[in-house]
């Protein structure tokens, strides 16, 4: 928790078990927010990445999104959805440091 102008703002984003999403979640599915990976690989979750960790949604612009992953060891990878009007498309998921 941090305070800005005598308020009180709390940083706290724990994600415990029950939040999380089994292998019926298909990552495609439009969400914002970050989803809990407990064990079950979701739908088109990163390949090689370990079923624990968490995917983050954010929207850009009107419709396009980024999504990025973190397993527990420290894997990431991030994709987007986006292209021209009415043509919008997943890219493949990018590792970093590959």
């Amino acid at each position: 928790m941090f305070i800005l102008n005598g308020q009180k703002i709390s940083n706290d984003y724990r994600i415990n078990s029950q939040n999380a999403v089994g292998s019926e979640f298909d990552l495609n599915t439009p969400f914002y927010g970050i989803k809990h990976i407990n064990g079950e690989r979701p739908q088109n979750y990163p390949k090689d990445f370990l079923p624990w960790g968490i995917c983050i949604s954010i929207e850009t612009v009107v419709s396009a999104r980024v999504q990025i992953a973190i397993d527990s060891m420290n894997h990431i990878a991030i994709r987007n959805y986006s292209g021209p009007t009415g043509s919008l498309i997943w890219s493949n998921w990018k590792v970093l440091g590959e």
